[in-house]
């Protein structure tokens, strides 16, 4: 075991800029405070109830971001679940197997229960915790079907498939396979809890009156997983529209545009609130709706409003009244065949009585829009001249002509663009029996003298005539008909079926064949015991040799986009995988983002059919540190150090009451542990036995980067590489601190510089200056 305590500085950039000149320096904000930060807890720790059910209730509503607020009927109250099953209170292993019965809905299923756990935290845009927030674990399906129109309150009776449908479906669907769906709600910390859960993939919603909330990272969630959930304050806004003849308004779409995102609202004057998060928002309305198919954006509507700034900071009912004028509407089709055309965008441009389009220039940021399903739409359009076409080659204008527009509702037809063949390379791709193939996936890879190789990609045009044609002028890696020197290159197809096929070519190649061979079966078994689940199963391309190797497959257990599937008895099976040489590697990512830590891996060449590789599971360790002196909900990151030198960041944590700080699951090996900003960093070696850390005498140092000289951190006098380690004489504890202070007045900073200690005075410098600040990672600040 391994026991080393470092002070590091810790890295903090503040980027400043003239936003009209281009200047920019900056220093870095250190740590990850944008981060989910939930705290490992014991059941017993976190105080909250959890209930597993199998349950009838309203849906969500459907919004931008990642809406996680669960839909309450218009009077706000919760629909009682239909059954409701306790869980064990205690950790008796057999308690994890057993299965519950459940008759809910009309229908008999035996659910199982598991040994997982997914916990987190609701917290504030602020970091502050959010108590007595309802939390809802469910199985992840994607079928749910939503009404536009989102708030907790605002919109139960607007749900088109509601969530009592969706949560049937999943209990039928998941039941005897993934776990029932679970209620909690959060403690005094914010924190929340589900144990006993089933391995599979979970969606987490939220509810509390008054209140928004938004998943930070991964919307979907796995047995062993933390996550972090946003709440935001939502305010309501009452909205009256009427035309500008006094006419009023029925019916209504409106766009509200905020800083935090955006979302169209279906509006009715019959139910004129709408909810919002932002202190100030945009709203543009959209009424007398043309019935246009495959429109997205906007609606094509006859009646538009201004966008209009309303401030509802005061949290009141902000009231506001919106007149909308006639504005006309341009829908169009493109005629031809899509495969083979250059593009399906369309630009329009607004053209002076008189004027001439001069179709020999490049056309500069016009009005476009794209065609889906060959049709398109211009609204909140002016009547008069205006130049209509689609983008060619190069961005400029092809199939172009003058349309008048007139008041109301304007109709175009255009044709394609069509690709020339000159300058495209011809594929022609053939399955193991000789037989022509479509629906291939083509890249290239290349490789330069002395350089890794490198990925390149191309526009492609599927089938047209037969053959498939890749735009070689769309390749801008370098000039393809011009090689640098000594570079390989190779062009890569990928299909379902039969894997990848690659061919090596030679630079202005324009024709080529690509011959699939029969696919390969890999099988791989883990042994061991693999109940605590987040095994993962990569099976790395080894044919060109490579720092970092593409995928060609994943296996994972529970459900995780299109991974395969390692099944209870930890047995994984890849099929449609190319002969030719892989890796195969087991990693496990328990309770972290991204790859997790590799455990094992085997290299082996696919020929033939079958193939199997073997691996054995670890014994899973726990990592208890004690920290002092004790400090309460201290956040903290464990990294894992990669053979290349670079840290990969696993997960956080936080400290209990008693200073206690705990990450369980993890496979045997060395780790860092660092403190949030303060850059205080433990080496573990895992296993062992449980540690005391005294961070008592760890001096938190900010590092200055300054990206130029000739901005506003120079004029302080402050340079890149200086290290901060006071405020006004007292020691610094985080980039935060700094930037607080700032806001308030001056402050004086005694930085480190080599071996020079200097003291330097940085004046007062208010947030509302440095523009918009996320309490970590990057600020931008304006240099006026």
């Amino acid at each position: 075991m391994s026991r080393t305590a470092v002070t590091a500085p810790v890295l903090l950039v503040l980027v400043l800029g003239a936003a009209l000149a281009g200047g920019a320096i900056g220093f870095v904000l250190g740590g990850t405070s944008g981060v989910a930060r939930a705290a490992e807890r014991s059941e017993s720790s976190s105080g909250a109830r959890v209930e597993r059910t199998v349950e009838r209730s309203e849906a969500p509503p459907s919004t931008p971001s990642n809406d996680l607020s669960l839909a309450s009927p218009s009077g706000g109250g919760r629909t009682a679940p239909a059954v409701v099953v306790r869980a064990s209170g205690g950790a008796d292993p057999a308690a994890m197997a057993r299965t519950v019965r459940s008759a809910a809905n009309g229908y008999d299923v035996d659910v199982p229960t598991g040994n997982g756990v997914i916990q987190g935290l609701v917290e504030t845009e602020d970091h502050e915790p959010i108590a007595g927030v309802d939390v809802l674990l469910l199985p992840s399906v994607s079928s749910f079907e939503t009404a536009r129109k989102g708030s907790s309150g605002a919109a139960g009776d607007a749900v088109t498939r509601t969530l009592e449908d969706a949560l049937d479906k999943a209990a039928k669907k998941w039941a005897k396979r993934e776990g029932l769906s679970m209620r909690t709600t959060t403690d005094a910390g914010g924190r929340f809890r589900f144990d006993q859960v089933a391995d599979g993939r979970f969606e987490v919603r939220a509810e509390l009156e008054g209140w928004r909330f938004r998943m930070r990272g991964t919307e979907v969630v796995q047995p062993g997983e933390s996550t972090t959930i946003e709440g935001r304050a939502a305010r309501t806004l009452r909205i009256a529209l009427s035309a500008s003849d006094g006419t009023p308004i029925d019916e209504a779409v409106l766009f509200i545009d905020g800083s935090r995102g955006n979302e169209f609202v279906d509006w009715t004057a019959d139910d004129p609130v709408v909810v919002v998060e932002d202190p100030e928002v945009k709203v543009t309305a959209y009424a007398d709706l043309y019935d246009w198919p495959n429109t997205r954006g906007a609606p094509p509507s006859r009646l538009v409003s201004d966008r209009i700034p309303i401030d509802v900071a005061s949290g009141d009912d902000a009231e506001v009244t919106l007149q909308l004028e006639p504005r006309s509407v341009l829908l169009g089709r493109l005629l031809g065949d899509p495969t083979g055309s250059t593009s399906s965008s369309v630009f329009m441009i607004p053209l002076r009585p008189g004027e001439t389009f001069d179709a020999t220039v490049k056309l500069n940021d016009p009005l476009s829009t794209w065609a889906r399903n060959g049709t398109f739409s211009f609204y909140g359009l002016r009547p008069g001249p205006h130049e209509v076409g689609v983008f060619g080659e190069d961005e400029m204008p092809a199939n172009h002509r003058t349309i008048e527009i007139v008041d109301g509702l304007n109709e175009i037809e255009l044709e394609r663009e069509r690709l020339d063949p000159s300058g495209c390379m011809v594929v022609r791709s053939f399955a193991p029996n000789g037989r022509r193939m479509e629906r291939v996936r083509y890249w290239f890879e290349y490789e330069k003298p002395g350089m890794d190789p490198d990925t390149g990609w191309a526009s492609t045009r599927q089938n047209v005539d037969g053959v498939d044609l890749i735009d070689m002028d769309d390749f801008d890696e370098f000039d393809y008909r011009d090689w640098p020197a000594g570079t390989r290159m190779w062009l890569i197809g990928k299909t379902d079926a039969y894997g990848q096929a690659r061919v090596e070519i030679s630079p202005g190649q324009m024709e080529a064949e690509l011959q699939f061979q029969p696919p390969c079966e890999l099988e791989v078994k883990i042994h061991g015991d693999t109940s605590i689940g987040s095994y993962r199963i990569v099976v790395y391309d080894d044919a060109i040799e490579r720092e970092d190797p593409r995928s060609l497959a994943m296996a994972s257990q529970g459900r995780r986009g299109s991974d395969t599937r390692i099944r209870r008895s930890g047995v994984a099976t890849f099929r449609g995988l190319a002969p030719g040489p892989v890796v195969v590697a087991l990693k496990h990512e328990s309770q972290w983002w991204g790859d997790g830590v590799e455990i094992a891996r085997q290299e082996l060449t696919l020929v033939g059919s079958d193939h199997r590789v073997e691996f054995q599971a670890v014994e899973l360790c726990d990592l208890s540190i004690v920290v002092t002196p004790v400090d309460n909900d201290q956040n903290f990151s464990i990294r894992h150090e990669e053979e290349d030198g670079d840290e990969q960041y696993l997960g956080w944590g936080s400290t209990t009451d008693d200073g206690r700080l705990l990450f369980r699951g993890l496979p045997p090996g060395d780790y860092i542990v660092a403190l949030g900003e303060k850059g205080a960093r433990l080496d573990v070696t895992l296993p062992c036995s449980e540690i005391r850390w005294d961070i008592s005498e760890h001096v938190t140092k900010l590092t200055v980067s300054v990206s130029k000289a000739d901005g506003q951190l120079a004029s302080w006098g402050l340079q890149g590489g200086d290290l901060i380690t006071a405020i006004d004489g007292e020691p610094v504890e985080d980039s935060e601190q700094l930037l607080a202070r700032l806001d308030e007045e001056g402050v004086t900073v005694t930085v480190e510089r080599g071996e020079e200690t200097l003291e330097l005075d940085l004046p007062h410098y208010p947030r509302k200056t440095r523009g918009e600040n996320p309490l970590g990672g990057w600020m931008y600040i304006s240099d006026d």
